[in-house]
């Protein structure tokens, strides 16, 4: 299993791409856990104080092309103390 957290930075950079993004705009990371297919099992979307908030009206075709990114183009990040790396895509 892979948990991915989408950074503000690949947030903004979709937002800026595509005017019609339709996310909520409290939404700061996302974190996304993807079996060993690929495939997704779970999605959160966050706000800067780390709680659940709604992804966003009509964020599909937005959201699925992130995630996408995400999947493919993540950093490996080595946190002393953690059980595992940390997979960000930034």
């Amino acid at each position: 299993m892979k948990i991915i957290t989408i950074e503000k930075s690949r947030l903004d950079a979709l937002k800026a791409s595509r005017r019609d993004h339709g996310i909520n705009p409290n939404v700061t990371h996302v974190v996304a856990a993807f079996d060993s297919d690929g495939i997704l099992l779970d999605c959160e979307a966050c706000n800067d104080s780390g709680d659940n908030v709604g992804i966003g009206i009509d964020s599909g075709d937005s959201m699925a092309a992130l995630l996408d990114d995400a999947l493919e183009n993540h950093d490996v990040r080595v946190v002393p103390g953690a059980i595992s790396p940390i997979l960000v895509a930034s």
